[in-house]
């Protein structure tokens, strides 16, 4: 028995020691990727704006919540007050949370030293758990969270402090980030019904509350109880098809780069199943859950990020069952078999490309961020831009410069309190985060791109509302007084309540903001063709299937031809508008070789005679999506070329007039006058010899005629009086 048992002890002693050479094995790789992610500094440019006196926010003096994991960034404000640092900071701070997570299962989660190697070898090989335990994102302050929870409800030793413990770390991980709830939530409940009568609800109750004082605070200080970013991405206004299949080329694009992951994932949850134990089944429960979220929101642009929370849950499961050593063998040979290129490339750090290369993004616009990033933001890159350890809390006050910027992480801690940060994408500004998303053929989870409202940037600039739709104005106005107004202003409260309740809602044009029905093109002055583009061509618009596409045109077209680029499966209906009246349809027949191309359409007479101002294209029959991809209307039948605005011109001087005609519509002849207040001031004169379709010159003598900035040249055509061009800006008569 003396040797059996010292046998044991050795074998045990051998596998801890192994596992603590695993161990370190995890934290090498960790500190070897370790990297902060451009959506990182988001929340570290509201932490230097806290910490230089701007208040918790994004841009200085506009009070928003641009970060998703309060708890996260209440951990990272604690740590840069000692350090008063933004890079190596997070990444010490999500170093110290990796290892103690890792000492957390091997010690109180799992069950023997055999599911602590298989736990272990499992992480290993899993490229989401290294790469996001860096990353300066709260991933791996919810894996901490996540080992420290299942400790706690496998713990069979009875405490009367066992369910408020597990309340409080569920809630610190719900704060951490919302979505979280999924994973604490199904073991959190079965552990409430299994213990029902035994604990006290209001001690359970008390340790819900930093959770609440986080959500009134939040409604208090921002406005809104849900960050800017939630409204950014989950309110776009996008069919829910579009997010599913999105969601479903997230977990493709991890089965390609990261195999492991899904992999364990779906074993962890299987393994449950099987076994007759609702406290297993109660973690895989949660672990699905998300999965299903997941596939619900489209997944993220980051290759791996949302699995490694499941995967550690599936981990945690696999960890607690008691397996014969070769079954556990098995698990991980399969595993490593998998995982062996993705174990490979976590143990270098060179890249392909030394930075920002659009091959780390697949076709479904989820990158591979770390290796995106690693040249400007990896550990073993830092040196390469200092900029990024120091923060410019310069002066707010005054006028400030608007820069429209899209990844707004790095660029905007760069740019220092004193450079205002349009978000195009709205994680940080809260009136685009309110405008519904434009459906556009490409587009990223995540990067849901807004209109950016006409007036918009000049009201931000100069602090006076400029934006020129009035109802959006109206709704703009209400809103400042959340998010610019005195924090203890009368009525601000009440404003607080009707926002949440959506009574301003009606403000928002939602058809243009937000869907392809009502958008600007340019109108090309030219008969030249619209270049050959493929079907997924950034920009290409779907045209709903009911209500079509309606083109909204700068300004009106004098053209008897115009081309759509369209798909070649579908015939369409276009209606032409003049004066926002319909004035002719014409059908688009489906294209034999069923490709995509501009097809050129003849308008009648009616349709261009008093000036295209809008176009809507609806698909009448065919198969798949119907796809438009711009539009150009062909040459003008009367154009004014020259003076078309600003010049000066001489009462009784001489007169240079360039113009353009379309012969065989507008007749070779024209007339031209002088126009002022909407009246004919004067006649210059007639001319022809427009012989072509090509520039022409003539020269008049103006007549005396009172001075004035206000007037306009006007060319006639001889043949039909309705065929007509003026300059688009004013002219000046002078006298001298």
């Amino acid at each position: 028995m003396a040797g059996t048992t010292q046998a044991q002890d050795r074998i045990r002693d051998g596998a801890r020691f192994v596992l603590l050479l695993l161990g370190c094995f995890i934290v090498f790789l960790i500190v070897r990727r370790a990297w902060v992610s451009d959506d990182a500094y988001i929340t570290l440019r509201t932490i230097a704006n806290f910490l230089t006196g701007h208040g918790l926010v994004y841009n200085p003096g506009e009070r928003v919540q641009a970060y998703t994991h309060p708890l996260w960034l209440i951990v990272l404000t604690i740590s840069t007050v000692i350090t008063w640092e933004f890079f190596y900071t997070p990444i010490v701070v999500s170093v110290a949370l990796a290892v103690s997570t890792l000492i957390v299962l091997a010690r109180r989660v799992a069950v023997s030293s055999g599911g602590a190697l298989l736990a272990f070898g499992l992480l290993a090989l899993s490229k989401s758990f290294i790469e996001y335990s860096t990353s300066g994102l709260e991933n791996v302050l919810s894996f901490f969270l996540l080992a420290w929870f299942y400790a706690e409800f496998f713990d069979d030793r009875p405490t009367a402090d066992r369910i408020p413990r597990l309340a409080l770390i569920a809630t610190l991980g719900v704060l951490n980030r919302l979505d979280n709830v999924l994973l604490f939530g199904p073991p959190m409940l079965y552990q409430l019904w299994l213990e029902r009568g035994r604990f006290n609800w209001r001690r359970v109750g008390l340790m819900a509350l930093p959770l609440l004082i986080w959500e009134l605070f939040s409604l208090f200080y921002y406005g809104f109880a849900l960050p800017n970013s939630a409204y950014a991405k989950a309110f776009t206004g996008f069919p829910h098809r579009w997010l599913w299949e999105q969601g479903c080329f997230y977990f493709l694009n991890s089965i390609k780069l990261d195999p492991v992951t899904l992999f364990v994932t779906g074993l962890g949850i299987a393994a449950a199943i099987t076994k007759r134990d609702r406290a297993l089944r109660s973690v895989a429960g949660g672990s699905f859950l998300y999965l299903l979220y997941i596939v619900h929101i489209g997944g993220d642009f980051m290759s791996g990020r949302f699995f490694g929370a499941p995967m550690l849950a599936a981990i945690v499961i696999l960890a607690r069952l008691e397996l014969a050593w070769w079954a556990r063998a098995c698990a991980f040979a399969v595993a490593l078999a998998i995982g062996f290129p993705t174990l490979l490339e976590l143990a270098k750090t060179g890249y392909a490309h030394p930075t920002y290369s659009e091959d780390y993004i697949d076709q479904n616009g989820i990158a591979d961020e770390r290796a995106f990033y690693h040249g400007v933001s990896g550990l073993d890159h830092a040196s390469r831009d200092l900029s990024l350890k120091r923060y410019s809390g310069a002066d707010a006050e005054g006028p400030r410069e608007v820069i429209p910027y899209k990844a707004i992480g790095i660029a905007g801690f760069n740019a220092g309190a004193s450079v205002y940060i349009l978000d195009k994408y709205a994680l940080a500004d809260p009136l685009l985060a309110r405008l519904p998303a434009r459906r556009t053929i490409f587009w990223r989870v995540g990067h849901f791109e807004r209109r950016i409202p006409d007036g918009y940037v000049e009201t931000l600039r100069s602090g006076k509302n400029r934006i020129a739709d009035r109802d959006l104005a109206e709704y703009y106005d209400h809103l400042c007084r959340l998010t610019r107004g005195p924090l203890l202003s009368a009525g601000r409260l009440g404003e607080i309540a009707r926002f949440n309740f959506g009574f301003y809602n009606d403000l928002i044009n939602r058809e243009f903001y937000g869907s392809p029905y009502t958008f600007m093109v340019d109108v090309p002055v030219k008969q030249t063709p619209l270049p050959v583009i493929a079907w997924n061509s950034r920009g290409n618009q779907m045209i709903p299937p009911r209500d079509g596409i309606f083109i909204r045109l700068e300004k009106p077209a004098f053209a008897s031809q115009a081309q759509l680029a369209l798909d070649g499966n579908h015939q369409f209906g276009v209606e032409v508008f003049s004066g926002n009246a319909a004035v002719a349809r014409v059908m688009i027949p489906a294209a034999p070789a069923r490709g995509f191309a501009a097809r050129t359409i003849d308008l009648p007479r009616e349709a261009w005679a008093g000036g295209i101002d809008a176009v809507r294209v609806r698909p009448i029959s065919g198969e798949g999506d119907a796809i438009f991809g711009g539009m150009a209307v062909g040459l003008p039948n009367m154009l004014v070329i020259e003076p078309n605005g600003g010049q000066k011109i001489r009462a009784g001087g001489e007169l240079t007039v360039v113009w353009q005609t379309r012969p065989d519509i507008a007749g070779r002849d024209a007339r031209f006058e002088l126009w002022r207040a909407g009246r004919r001031v004067a006649v210059l004169g007639a001319s022809g010899n427009a012989l072509l379709p090509v520039p022409v010159t003539n020269r008049f003598t103006v007549p005396d005629v009172a001075p004035g900035a206000d007037y306009r040249l006007r060319a006639i055509s001889l043949r039909d009086e309705k065929i007509q061009d003026e300059s688009d800006g004013d002219l000046e008569v002078v006298t001298k």
